[in-house]
């Protein structure tokens, strides 16, 4: 990130080098995220992701939690205590309804799997 994260009455901001605030002391927590000038805040117990340079919400604070983005551009969050996957334009790739927590290319895999299980029932019962 190459900024400093400063902490003053348990509330994070963030400086550059130069002493300079990037980032007013306003969040519960500010942390690195993998885009470049992007950080991942939380704010009322609530996590988005601030970009830096327009200092306005890339995605608002209304997840529980936010994770990093893959490299196909998923981002798995939790809300509403389910995780669940969103692009960067917050659309919802796949609705929170899960309690576990995985990975896009796991959930992928498991549906694959489901799909056989139902393949390979429908051919023994149902088949010539």
């Amino acid at each position: 990130m190459g900024n400093i994260v400063e902490m003053k009455d348990e509330k994070y901001g963030l400086k550059d080098y130069n002493g300079n605030y990037l980032l007013d002391l306003i969040y519960d927590s500010v942390s690195e995220y993998n885009i470049p000038n992007i950080v991942k805040v939380r704010q009322n117990n609530k996590c988005g992701l601030l970009n830096l340079e327009t200092q306005t919400f890339l995605i608002e604070p209304i997840f529980e939690d936010i994770f990093k983005i893959d490299d196909n551009g998923f981002i798995k969050v939790k809300y509403n205590s389910k995780y669940g996957f969103i692009d960067i334009d917050e659309k919802w790739l796949i609705e929170p309804k899960f309690e576990f927590n995985f990975s896009f290319i796991q959930f992928l895999m498991l549906l694959m799997i489901w799909i056989m299980i139902l393949y390979l029932y429908i051919l023994i019962h149902f088949g010539d």
